[in-house]
């Protein structure tokens, strides 16, 4: 398959992939703890930094894998495969969550000019509806040409220039240096530290699916790759972070902060400017976000947690049946917390739903690090210094006492609420909702397994012959050219045909633990029974195939290799 992007053009669709709409979404939380925004700021980039070097180096070490961090975690933890699900589940729970803040987010806007509590509804269902149908539009042709994701994305910069130019307007203006005053609209507490930079992360989002698309890009080394893409968004939040803090303080949520400051400084254009940049960014977005959430379903599939089918191209190399089961449920996750915000009268329904999405990133986050500090320590090879193991250690701790305090908020005083109690019942009720899933699938895969991949040839004994032929034996396998030279079979014994090219789609562990089930059947230890292996020649797996083969040591059960 040929690659998508080459260097540059990866990193151009990396800045526009993250910068813009989590920092525009976020940064209110950290300019409103006045001075305690330098902490939070220097702590998310941190984090940050140190979550792109962990998937800088996983990509450089297994960037030919798919599934991004579920590939790290399956080296570290190889048998321990519970913890393959849950990461790999995790990172696809970013789908139905972050998706539902889209439709969110656009109502917040509309609200600032809308102020009848009626038509409130109205833009809230219009909003949901349209980002409903961008998302089975995008799983029905994931194909979009390059001159319309340039389109958009020249409109979406269009657009951060014009706010850009708004902000230094309202600085120059009325300046209020926003660090100095200690009369901050926000009661800092270490709560809110946490929440700010647990909000915070969003506008870096995005890094573990860059990661994930390493296969995609035309390059020798994706960890430089990526850490130069780091650097340059380091770079441009750290400029506007300085300009925000010299704007007037203005009292708002924290979605609707940029869109109230546009407001001020240039009237309804202004607003009505910012939110169709806004709503080009997020049409390009929701296009590759389909493409990437589709590849964090397919390892699960190939390990056997989901149905099989789900894993499977289709004739133009895409994951089609993948995209359709992620719309499905992402679909649904925009009906259901569209609703559910408004049953608890949560005022910041965005911010709620968000900080729901910003917990799977950080445990995400938390696998992928501790899955790459594991390999290090394992890996006697892999020459990693010191301080990279120090950094991963830091950020691991900061991430789990923070993802920790989001679901016991008492931990550090503070009561739950409503919408702590959505961010948690969200995120747990994803995390058992997958449990289930892979439960269900997993007792009605054990049932058919066998069955799909071999057919008994019983009825069909004597159309093999018994021609002199060439073969070699060993141990109890025996390597054919053709279906001949098999051993005497009586009335009793059993015969199989095993086709190799349906394991294809599998994993290797996948594939040999299908293999493996065969032996389990009371009628093959039993009697004695012949396994004939087709496609083998072309089977990918074959060093596994006969490494598999090599420790069988079941004297009923012999095993034909046809390699013609």
């Amino acid at each position: 398959m040929n690659k998508k992007f080459n260097e540059k053009t990866f990193i151009f669709y990396g800045i526009n992939y993250i910068v813009g709409f989590g920092f525009i979404a976020t940064i209110s939380s950290v300019i409103k703890t006045g001075q305690w925004g330098i902490l939070i700021f220097a702590l998310t980039a941190l984090i940050a930094g140190g979550v792109m070097l962990a998937f800088a180096r996983g990509a450089q070490l297994y960037g030919t894998q798919i599934g991004g961090s579920y590939a790290y975690v399956k080296e570290a933890f190889p048998k321990a495969r519970p913890v393959w699900f849950a990461n790999g589940w995790n990172q696809f729970m970013q789908a139905p969550l972050f998706s539902a803040t889209t439709p969110l987010f656009f109502s917040g806007i509309a609200s600032l000019f809308i102020k009848s509590q009626q038509y409130q509804l109205l833009m809230q269902f219009g909003s949901l509806a349209f980002f409903v149908i961008l998302t089975i539009i995008s799983a029905m042709s994931l194909n979009v040409s390059k001159k319309v994701i340039t389109a958009t994305a020249i409109v979406k910069w269009i657009g951060i220039a014009i706010m850009f130019v708004g902000i230094i307007y309202l600085a120059i203006r009325n300046p209020h240096i926003q660090l100095l005053d200690k009369k901050n609209l926000t009661k800092v507490s270490p709560y809110i530290l946490i929440t700010s930079i647990l909000n915070f992360i969003y506008s870096y989002g995005g890094v573990e699916g860059l990661a994930g698309l390493s296969s995609e890009v035309n390059t020798k080394n994706f960890r430089r790759i990526l850490l130069s893409l780091f650097g340059i968004i380091i770079a441009i939040y750290t400029v506007f972070y300085i300009i925000f803090n010299f704007v007037p303080q203005i009292e708002t949520n924290n979605s609707n902060f940029v869109a109230a400051l546009l407001h001020r400084a240039f009237g309804i254009s202004g607003l009505i400017v910012f939110a169709i940049s806004l709503l080009f960014r997020q049409i390009t977005s929701t296009v590759f976000s389909m493409v990437y959430y589709a590849k964090t379903v397919v390892p699960l599939a190939q390990d056997g947690f989901l149905p099989y089918s789900l894993a499977k191209r289709d004739k133009n190399g895409t994951h089609r049946n993948a995209t359709i089961f992620v719309t499905i449920i992402t679909v649904l996750a925009m009906i259901v917390f569209s609703i559910i915000p408004s049953l608890f009268n949560v005022s910041d329904r965005f911010g709620t739903i968000l900080q729901a999405g910003n917990l799977v990133f950080f445990i995400q986050y938390l696998f992928a690090v501790i899955a790459i500090l594991t390999i290090s320590f394992k890996n006697k090879e892999l020459k990693i210094p010191m301080w990279e193991r120090i950094i991963y250690i830091i950020v691991a701790t900061l991430i789990a006492f923070i993802a920790l305090v989001t679901l016991f908020p008492p931990i550090v005083g503070e009561n739950y609420d409503a919408s702590s109690i959505i961010i948690i019942s969200s995120y747990l009720g994803f995390v058992v909702l997958g449990f289930v899933v892979w439960g269900i699938f997993y007792a009605y895969d054990k049932k058919v397994s066998t069955k799909r991949y071999l057919t008994n040839l019983n009825s069909a004994k004597n159309s093999f012959t018994s021609n002199d032929s060439s073969y070699k034996l060993f141990e109890n396998v025996i390597y054919t050219t053709d279906y001949v030279k098999l051993p005497q079979l009586s009335q009793n014994d059993n015969l199989y045909m095993l086709y190799l090219k349906d394991l294809e789609n599998l994993s290797p562990e996948k594939a040999m633990k299908q293999l493996k089930t065969i032996q389990n059947f009371n009628f093959i230890e039993s009697h004695k029974s012949v396994v004939v292996v087709q496609d083998f020649k072309q089977f990918k797996y074959k060093n596994e195939f006969k490494s598999f083969l090599d420790k069988q040591q079941t004297n009923n059960l012999q095993w034909v290799i046809v390699e013609k």
